[in-house]
């Protein structure tokens, strides 16, 4: 399997990380951390699915949105989803839209996503799950290219602090209010979350549908 080159800056995951630092609540070490984990999943990434036009861009994009607002909850996805959707219509983008929001309300998926836009999908989530379990699982990427990616980009705090702030934050919330109807397990930490996937597409058929929150 030939490995693609790594990509260390990418011009709009740059762009969008740039212009969303307020996401980290002044958390720079978290955030700088959490540029690490977008490089490294946006080259897991490109490592599982083939090279088409405009992969790279839409995995930049979805990489540095996906969790944009750990920084606060758990239940982050449809947040992000509205911030990835308000930044494609204001660059003119919204042709990405639909699947790219699929990207990053699957990507805690446990199993393989068989549905539309299923190539870049399961990629994508497929390449987070390697960042997550620390290179333990490597979706089938050599052992010599999981550990130089995951040389070339320090996650700093983002999995340590923030990761497990933002998850101690969704138990607490939990714990406060009735118990949901599909309660999940959290592969990030190891502990009872709030069935986030689940919640965030809730969030968004309330509002536009199964993955678009934002109007065209």
């Amino acid at each position: 399997m030939t490995m693609p080159e790594l990509i260390r800056n990418h011009s709009l995951a740059e762009e969008i990380l740039d212009g969303h630092r307020d996401h980290a609540h002044g958390d720079e070490a978290g955030y700088n951390g959490y540029r690490g984990h977008v490089y490294r999943v946006l080259n897991f990434a490109r490592a599982l699915v083939p090279d088409e036009q405009e992969r790279d861009d839409k995995l930049a994009i979805a990489a540095a949105f996906h969790d944009i607002d750990a920084f606060t909850s758990l239940n982050y996805l449809a947040g992000a989803i509205r911030a990835q959707d308000a930044w494609l219509k204001e660059t003119g983008r919204q042709a990405w839209a639909g699947e790219l929001a699929v990207v990053i309300a699957e990507h805690h998926r446990f199993t393989k996503y068989r549905g539309n836009h299923a190539p870049l999908v399961e990629a994508f989530r497929r390449a987070d799950r390697v960042d997550v379990s620390q290179g333990l699982v490597r979706s089938g990427i050599p052992r010599t290219y999981v550990s130089a990616v995951r040389e070339a980009f320090d996650v700093g705090t983002f999995f340590s602090r923030v990761v497990r702030l933002s998850c101690r934050s969704a138990a607490i919330s939990r714990s406060s209010s009735s118990p949901g109807p599909s309660a999940s397990f959290c592969r990030r930490c190891g502990r009872s979350s709030c069935g986030l996937r689940q919640r965030a597409q809730v969030l968004l058929i309330e509002q536009r549908g199964p993955w678009r929150t934002t109007t065209s």
